[in-house]
């Protein structure tokens, strides 16, 4: 049997269907719907992917850029922007290899949007932070501690 998330995330990928195209390749002009956030991953900043077409958003690699506050303000621009307009459940995965204090902060205030959206307007929210690395485990455990009455998952996959 389907869950209540289940469902309303099905019916809020086929009202997006109809609502949205399909292009990737960034943010659409501020008078139209939201297109989804693509952001191609670098050697020291992280692939985004935001796929507004089902409300998964995710962030994956390597995030140690020495100027995360400039690779991570668009984001966050971003995100404000499009939570304005959604009402469907969102889930956020983040998975990182490396990552250093200045991209915490960042993905530390996505979730602070995120936390606060939540709270307003009151839909399922789901967060995975994966790692295979201790250290990347660790920032995952500040932001359950931090937002403890968010349901963050944290999935740690240390080989021994």
């Amino acid at each position: 049997m389907a869950t209540l998330y289940q469902i309303i995330k099905q019916r809020c990928s086929l009202l997006r269907k109809r609502l949205f195209s399909n292009n990737t390749t960034g943010v659409n002009k501020p008078s139209g719907p939201m297109q989804s956030l693509l952001i191609n991953a670098s050697s020291s900043s992280p692939k985004v992917c935001f796929d507004v077409a089902i409300n998964l958003f995710q962030i994956t690699g390597n995030a140690f850029d020495d100027d995360d506050h400039t690779f991570f303000a668009p984001i966050i621009d971003w995100m404000t922007h499009y939570l304005s307009e959604n009402t469907c459940p969102i889930e956020f995965h983040i998975q990182l290899d490396q990552i250093n204090l200045s991209a915490f902060k960042g993905i530390k205030q996505l979730i602070s949007i995120l936390a606060d959206y939540r709270q307003k307007v009151k839909i399922p929210l789901h967060i995975e932070w994966i790692t295979d690395q201790e250290e990347v485990a660790e920032y995952g455990e500040q932001l359950q501690a931090s937002f403890s009455h968010l349901p963050i998952s944290l999935q740690v996959e240390v080989e021994v």
